[in-house]
């Protein structure tokens, strides 16, 4: 019995598939396996489901695919980043006595190819991405398992932070990347011209040198505009909506020249 596997890797995380050939009845999940390539140090990825089911929540680290088999032949490996060069194995697992899982030595698969984690996409273009608000696993770990108004309300106003653990996550690579970008052009006396839909980030509209066109949409706060000017920017707003009338939440002022539609 073999088993096929490939990794796909971005910016900051890496994506392993898997197919085998056959199906044993007796096959329960996958212990997934990483290797640095390195240092060659083999470390078992974790799975962030219990064992069986009702088996309530697993800590925050996880558990090791071993004690918990991952029940797909998709994952991915969060825990890597940028300049990590990896290669990934996959075993699948049976049930054991005591509830526990074993592997089955006959159905390892080969190391993959190794991946470097980067954003490099040849021909001088990078692509970087963030990880989403959406992901709510992920979300309600960090709230604690607290999902009422107040806590969700407190959790998306504490996103606005800076250094915010949830904000550094849930941004990946991107923020960084972006800001990293907007430093060395204004370090360099390069100007950004950037269309924009929906910005509200006080970080990003701090880094922002250059000429910029603001879209509409209610997560486009009034004071976006203000402050981009007051920096010495010039500001144009594009009115996206169906109706072809200003957005109400980016406020004109005389500097600010309204773009055809």
């Amino acid at each position: 019995m073999a088993i096929a596997v490939r990794a796909y890797a971005n910016a900051d995380d890496v994506l392993i598939a898997w197919q085998p050939d056959k199906w044993p009845a007796a096959w329960v999940g996958f212990e997934v396996e990483r290797r640095d390539e390195h240092t060659q140090k083999v470390t078992v990825l974790v799975n962030r489901i219990p064992p069986k089911p009702g088996g309530g929540p697993v800590q925050p680290d996880g558990v090791p695919s071993t004690e918990s088999p991952i029940r797909r032949c998709i994952w991915t490996d969060h825990s890597v980043v940028a300049t990590d060069q990896v290669s990934y194995r996959v075993t699948a697992m049976t049930n054991a006595a005591g509830g526990k899982f074993a592997p089955d030595p006959a159905s390892t698969s080969d190391w993959t190819a190794p991946r470097v984690v980067t954003g490099d996409a040849g021909g001088g273009l990078s692509a970087f991405f963030n990880r989403g608000t959406l992901m709510s696993q992920i979300v309600s770990r960090f709230v604690n398992g607290n999902v009422d108004d107040a806590a969700l309300r407190k959790f998306l106003k504490d996103l606005e932070t800076p250094g915010f653990q949830a904000r550094r996550y849930l941004a990946g690579d991107a923020l960084p990347a972006i800001l990293g970008f907007l430093r060395d052009a204004d370090r360099r006396g390069s100007s950004i011209h950037a269309a924009i839909y929906e910005m509200n980030d006080h970080e990003l509209v701090d880094a922002l040198r250059g000429s910029v066109l603001l879209g509409n949409g209610e997560a486009t706060k009034p004071w976006v505009a203000d402050e981009l000017e007051a920096a010495g920017l010039e500001v144009r707003h594009r009115d996206l909506s169906h109706a072809g009338r200003t957005s109400s939440s980016l406020k004109a002022t005389p500097r600010v020249t309204p773009a055809a539609c």
